[in-house]
């Protein structure tokens, strides 16, 4: 997985699949995947779960894709 450390606490994360192939999102080393589509955009509520994130992790599905992210950094980093 390619590792992205985020400038910040990051939550309300949207993330967009602009390849072809399918990728995958985990947001701590060992953590579960959420699988994001091609061409589709996954809205990720983490307030239940995680309360913001720092870094996440991603990998394609038998090969490159590009994505976006978009995320609201947090007015209160603790």
């Amino acid at each position: 997985s390619l590792e992205i450390q985020l400038p910040g606490q990051v939550q309300n994360i949207r993330i967009q699949n602009n390849g072809g192939v399918p990728i995958f999102v985990a947001f701590e080393p060992t953590g579960g995947e959420i699988e994001v589509y091609p061409l589709l955009t996954q809205f990720t509520d983490l307030a239940l779960v995680y309360p913001s994130v720092s870094q996440l992790f991603v990998r394609g599905l038998g090969g490159a894709s590009t994505f976006d992210l978009i995320g609201d950094l947090r007015n209160n980093p603790l």
